[in-house]
């Protein structure tokens, strides 16, 4: 095992041991731990101090923990929560409060978000955490969490131990992270076998003091969609794994516009294969929820509803099969890059089908 005294350089920059794990990202990998980078301002999995949580932590909640830090940071000026498991976004929504953030976030996939790791710009209190009740989650992570908050843990616990001896909540780790103060952007190093692959870390969304107001549609037609709901959806997407694609809508609370992920497809060979899995959960998704408002015909509503939602894809179509997926779906807003040979034919077959395509203008792979 790694010793606790331990310290080494990676990157070329020291780090001190913070713990040794079980095991690495399978039972099998050994001499598995965490390391600080001493010279690192801002927040950190590394630093989070875990306030709850019999189980210790493992490699994967490590992973997928960071992953959920580093998205809700593009959203720390908004009250957002997202939900990770296998280090991919299942679940992602902004909301009037936590509470309401975190049930959008969960519910938009739901089968997904269970066991997963939940991420909070903002802390987490009562009401947020009475929204977890009757839920699986590995971690929460979040600035703090109110004594009201622990308060409702401890009764929770308390109905545990008595009902049905689970250790679900005793098990659940709490990790707080007090600051969400976006750290200075810095070089990203990935190892290969016998090497080091370098670059600079990707902060850009649509190109520098671009906002969704600002991208033209390539069509002519112009959006029915709102530019803080296109933004929304590719400050997501842009941390899902390649080749991705997601479909996003906006909805009313206290008055207000917010944001929310109903269908995600990510990991995918084919941006195509991507496409269908985002439309296909989007409109699992609007069934699912005609049916809890007894909405019939059922189909009429999903259609209506996927017409006002926006479908992004990180990179650009690269066949006419890509905007077909979404045309048969029922959406008619997208944005992605561009520079493909097909273009001209993607944007024609859009065209002629009344579907807004605003230029995204920057591609956002990530492996």
């Amino acid at each position: 095992m790694v010793s606790k005294m331990d310290e080494r350089m990676f990157d070329d920059h020291p780090h001190i041991h913070v713990m040794d794990l079980r095991y690495g990202e399978n039972p099998h990998q050994d001499d598995a731990a965490l390391f600080m980078d001493i010279s690192y301002k801002g927040p950190s999995i590394a630093t989070a101090r875990q306030i709850h949580g019999e189980k210790e932590l493992s490699y994967n909640n490590i992973l997928d923990s960071d992953a959920g830090l580093r998205a809700i940071l593009e959203f720390k000026e908004e009250t957002a929560v997202c939900v990770i498991k296998h280090y991919g976004e299942r679940g992602f929504a902004t909301g009037p409060s936590g509470r309401e953030a975190f049930l959008k976030a969960y519910y938009g996939n739901e089968y997904d978000s269970y066991g997963g790791v939940v991420a909070s710009t903002v802390p987490l209190d009562a009401e947020m955490m009475k929204a977890t009740r009757g839920k699986f989650i590995e971690v929460i992570v979040a600035p703090y969490f109110t004594e009201e908050a622990l308060d409702v843990l401890n009764k929770r616990l308390e109905r545990e131990e008595k009902k049905d001896n689970t250790r679900k909540w005793r098990n659940c780790r709490l990790l707080e992270l007090e600051d969400l103060t976006k750290p200075e952007p810095k070089s990203i190093y990935r190892q290969i076998l016998g090497g080091v692959l370098t670059q600079s870390e990707n902060i850009e969304l649509f190109g520098s003091g671009v906002t969704g107001a600002d991208l033209k549609s390539v069509t002519g037609i112009e959006p029915t969609v709102p530019p803080g709901l296109i933004e929304f959806a590719y400050k997501v997407l842009k941390h899902m794994i390649s080749n991705k694609a997601l479909v996003a809508r906006s909805y009313i609370s206290e008055g207000k516009e917010y944001y929310q992920l109903i269908g995600e497809g990510e990991g995918q060979g084919a941006r195509v294969d991507a496409s269908q899995l985002a439309v296909t959960r989007a409109r699992k998704f609007f069934e699912r929820e005609a049916k809890s408002l007894n909405i019939l015909p059922t189909n009429d509503y999903i259609d209506g509803q996927m017409s006002t939602c926006i479908f992004a894809t990180g990179a650009f179509f690269a066949k006419v099969d890509g905007p077909q997926t979404v045309y048969r779906a029922g959406i008619r807003n997208t944005v992605c890059p561009f520079g493909s040979k097909e273009d001209e034919n993607v944007i024609a077959f859009s065209k002629e089908h009344g579907i807004a395509m605003l230029d995204g203008r920057l591609r956002h792979f990530k492996h």
